[in-house]
């Protein structure tokens, strides 16, 4: 027809496993090591995702044909004037165009939310560049936060030097006990959960990122939580509690899909500004790989992003056995 792709919104099961098998190929093909989430994930959001953070997924056809995939989430709460996309093209089908355009297609409708600034995330290999820096920058998108991955391969971890880490670190924590729960946090510490969530991009570092502190509470947690368990998704959390005022005042917690476990993700580790020193994250951390590999046979690897800034974490990670994998990016462009 020489009409081009077209774009459209996906809102079933088949529109789902369309989008999912560009996923499929393009996400290992870019990122050795990873695997695209498993179906349930994209399905478990159709149609709109929730009431807190709207995604939607998009699949580019050209003469019927699938070429492209993306996505686009926009957080309801906060951060109005943001999207965070996604862009997939199967590695054959590359430098044809149709990653630029799914980019248009996505820009004009975050345009029609009122959004003014797109970012995404983009990785390259340790030593080099990569096909979705050179697109980013083609796009005239900058470079906003510099990250890397960080792979903790089970297998093998050393069983004496994660007891030391711990021993090491009870000794420093005397005054705090260590809770955990998988996918639910306990209602008796569900509001101050919700504080620390808040907290996390108030603390970790931003670079010069374009983005607001996230509003949370009791309410945003329980959908979230609600979300997890729809897209197929185990979280494993772990908690530190001040046993004198009785607050959880650290958490830790790791994504790990039902269906494909053999990569979990960490996610958010916070620990209050006014009960650092104590060695509270390391704590957390190596208790809850522990429930990992406890609660979940068949995770081999454990995948961490860590602004490459955030120097603390960093050394918890490579005390812990993790190894530098991948660089990533955040990537933003005006609207």
């Amino acid at each position: 027809t020489g009409m081009g792709p077209h774009c459209m919104k996906v809102f079933d099961e088949a529109g789902a496993r369309t989008w999912h098998a560009i996923a499929e190929v393009s996400i290992p093909f870019d990122h050795p090591g990873l695997l695209a989430d498993p179906l349930e994930e994209v399905i478990g959001q159709l149609p709109d995702g929730s009431p807190s953070v709207r995604v939607a997924f998009y699949v580019a056809e050209d003469e019927g044909e699938p070429v492209a995939a993306g996505s686009v989430e926009l957080s309801m709460l906060d951060n109005l004037h943001l999207a965070a996309v996604q862009i997939l093209v199967p590695p054959q089908l590359r430098r044809r165009g149709y990653g630029r355009q799914m980019f248009e297609f996505l820009r004009a409708k975050c345009r029609e939310e009122g959004r003014k600034v797109l970012v995404g995330q983009v990785g390259s290999p340790l030593g080099g560049t990569s096909a979705g820096e050179s697109f980013a920058r083609a796009l005239g998108a900058k470079s906003v936060l510099e990250e890397i991955r960080r792979e903790l391969r089970l297998a093998a971890i050393n069983p004496e030097a994660l007891n030391g880490l711990e021993e090491g670190a009870r000794s420093h924590a005397t005054d705090y006990e260590v809770l955990q729960w998988i996918d639910h946090a306990p209602d008796d510490v569900l509001e101050d959960a919700a504080r620390l969530a808040g907290r996390l991009i108030r603390d970790a570092p931003m670079g010069d990122m374009n983005v607001e502190a996230e509003r949370w509470d009791a309410a945003r947690l329980r959908e979230w939580e609600q979300i997890s368990a729809r897209r197929g998704r185990m979280r494993v959390s772990t908690g530190a509690r001040h046993i004198a005022s009785n607050r959880l005042v650290g958490y830790t917690d790791i994504g790990v899909s039902r269906s494909r476990p053999q990569i979990a993700y960490q996610w958010g580790t916070l620990v209050d500004p006014e009960h650092r020193g104590h060695r509270l994250g390391i704590l957390i951390k190596v208790a809850n790989l522990r429930q990992l590999a406890r609660e979940i046979p068949g995770v081999q690897t454990l995948q961490t992003w860590n602004a490459a800034a955030n120097a603390h974490m960093v050394a918890i990670n490579d005390a812990m056995g993790f190894c530098a994998v991948e660089r990533f990016a955040v990537w933003e462009v005006e609207i």
